[in-house]
């Protein structure tokens, strides 16, 4: 059964879809799918449930590189690469983009927090990252949870 309100589809079911990233079938139990820019992730239908991370459309963060410099010294910014990462908020309602600088990037250098809170990784890839402390986003939604083994579960 579908209900749609306020772009969002209300919908109970299991079924097998494509995981694109990795070309296998997976099961998905959807209760709630949150509807915009024509893309799809999944989502609990009570807060509280938890997320998979590479539902939200993960992304790794770069820092410097050809054509970027130093706005005080005109010096250039070697590239970094991993230093943070964005995803789509896991509130499923806001449609906003998280950002989070990690204290430890992946490239193995300084963090680039430049003042901004950073959070500690461990793990590689967004299957496996957990990040500490908690996330809380401050505007919008102000959703609060942790990213733990590569999945968002709300305080």
């Amino acid at each position: 059964m579908d209900v749609l309100k306020m772009g969002i589809i209300i919908h109970l079911s299991t079924r097998v879809d494509d995981d694109e990233q990795t070309n296998r079938k997976v099961e998905v139990t959807v209760k709630r799918m949150a509807v915009w820019y024509g893309r799809y992730y999944y989502r609990g239908d009570y807060r509280g449930d938890s997320v998979k991370l590479t539902d939200l459309d993960p992304r790794l963060v770069s820092h410097g590189g050809e054509g970027i410099s130093d706005s005080k010294t005109g010096e250039p910014i070697p590239e970094r690469k991993g230093v943070g990462m964005t995803f789509d908020c896991p509130c499923g309602d806001c449609h906003e983009r998280c950002y989070l600088q990690f204290t430890n990037p992946l490239d193995g250098g300084e963090e680039c927090g430049g003042g901004h809170p950073t959070w500690q990784r461990t793990g590689e890839d967004f299957e496996t990252m957990t990040l500490t402390p908690s996330i809380q986003r401050m505007g919008d939604c102000r959703w609060h949870g942790y990213l733990t083994n590569g999945e968002l579960k709300e305080c």
